[in-house]
């Protein structure tokens, strides 16, 4: 049962309420209730404080003339309703409700349980049903991504791709004279190989009387493919006899065979070629002959085969090449120094009674401070995309009032001088391209200036 007067549930058998300490009406004995004046809960005649809204009141304070009577226990309300709470108060007290509250939170739990089963329902028939079918439809995305992948790198190969990449040998550790190899963006080729009794030079010759060894001559075409200059230099190569390695052969000076000179530092320009000729002391009658760049090509070949037939000239990696003339009259280089570009003639020297052929190029340097003239030692010039020679310090005499470039010391500010760079070529041919490098060793190319007298 419950209290009158606080409405707390209570044993059957309970005379007082513990919660408000008030004595509990017998069974069937009507109770007189009178609503409260702020709330309008009902109660007893005799409270002092509102079990709901606890507002206080001296005892006695009823004298409603309907009062609400409730039998205990019976769940009916006799008389007059209470009087409502006014709509405009600012009461939070929740309003007294004779009626049985719905159950709204166990229908929230059984909404929430309900979702909960199917939720659960779904993820195993989603593992366990479509399993298979998943698996087939990620390996069918994964397919279609690499072939996506793969696509996209062969476009991308293709679009950087040399026509060199043609005539690439399958396997570059194993190749035969005449293959191309390549190592990042360089291109190789050993065009030629033969064997001599005689090293010549630039000076004289001398023939090479050891009885037991002889001289073997290698020329190794070479192409920069990159966009920058790339040092290519002769201890990068090797030659091994029978598998044991062999020297390569020094000299005071240049090495000249077939035509061809040992130009020893080989910096070789972007989009340029150079033939580079290599010379190693080898035991006569051996059985086999490998000549490396570094580990990345290998060329083997037979001693057997090897004749003393001179180099025929083929370059199997030269890429044709066009360009405009440099004008007359333009400023090539500034810095401490200006350099006007004058022109390019040919020049043939017979002071030594043999003739030499030159391509020069002259210049007027003006001398923005005190400085010294660049000196030539890394100047390049390339005929028909080929380095032919750096500049040539021997040559004495004056082209047009102009002095070899080694020649001319220094110049005083605000003073000018006309010099010349100039670089031995066999035959004079168009197209000449020379790079100019400012006194440094191996710098980069300062300035290009193309000469073509077919232009």
């Amino acid at each position: 049962m419950k209290c009158p007067n606080c409405y707390t549930e209570l044993p059957d058998t309970a005379t007082f309420c513990y919660m408000c300490k008030k004595p509990i009406p017998t069974a069937n004995t009507a109770v007189e209730k009178h609503p409260c004046p702020n709330c309008g809960a009902p109660l007893p005649k005799t409270a002092t404080e509102c079990y709901v809204c606890h507002n206080k009141f001296s005892s006695g304070y009823y004298s409603s003339p309907s009062p609400v009577i409730e039998k205990e226990n019976s769940g009916v309300l006799v008389g007059k309703p209470y009087t409502r709470l006014p709509q405009n108060s600012a009461s939070t007290v929740p309003r007294y409700n004779a009626k049985p509250a719905k159950n709204e939170n166990g229908c929230i739990v059984k909404v929430g349980g309900t979702f909960l089963v199917i939720v659960i329902i779904l993820g195993l028939f989603i593992k366990f049903g479509f399993k298979k079918e998943n698996e087939e439809t990620s390996e069918d995305l994964t397919e279609i991504s690499n072939e996506i992948t793969d696509n996209t790198i062969e476009k991308t190969t293709q679009e950087n791709k040399s026509p060199l990449d043609k005539i690439l040998a399958s396997d570059m550790k194993n190749m035969k004279v005449g293959e191309v190899g390549k190592k990042d963006n360089v291109y190789f080729c050993l065009v030629h190989m033969k064997k001599s009794n005689e090293l010549s030079h630039e000076v004289a010759s001398s023939e090479y009387t050891d009885e037991q060894h002889e001289v073997l001559f290698a020329f190794v075409d070479v192409y920069n493919n990159s966009d920058k200059v790339v040092n290519v230099y002769e201890n990068k190569f090797s030659c091994y006899v029978d598998n044991t390695k062999v020297e390569r052969m020094d000299t005071w000076f240049y090495v000249v065979e077939d035509g061809i000179k040992d130009l020893n530092y080989n910096d070789i320009d972007p989009h340029t070629s150079e033939l580079i000729l290599l010379q190693y002391e080898i035991p006569k009658d051996c059985n086999e002959i490998k000549v490396y760049y570094e580990s990345s090509c290998i060329w083997i070949e037979k001693y057997d085969v090897l004749t003393e037939e001179p180099y025929d000239g083929k370059r199997p990696l030269m890429q044709a090449q066009s360009f405009d003339n440099t004008p007359i009259g333009s400023k090539v280089y500034s810095g401490k120094y200006e350099m006007i570009f004058d022109g390019a003639e040919y020049y043939v020297d017979e002071t030594f009674g043999d003739s030499k052929k030159y391509i020069v190029f002259k210049y007027t340097i003006n001398a923005v401070t005190k400085t010294k003239i660049p000196l030539g030692h890394y100047t390049r010039c390339y005929q028909n995309g080929y380095l032919i020679n750096s500049a040539d310090y021997i040559l004495d005499t004056k082209v047009d009032d102009y002095n070899n470039v080694f020649n001319v010391d220094e110049i005083q500010e605000g003073m000018s001088a006309k010099v010349y760079y100039a670089f031995e070529t066999n035959e004079l041919k168009p197209n000449y391209m020379m790079v100019f490098v400012d006194s440094g060793f191996g710098d980069e190319g300062k300035a290009q200036i193309f000469f073509n007298d077919e232009n």
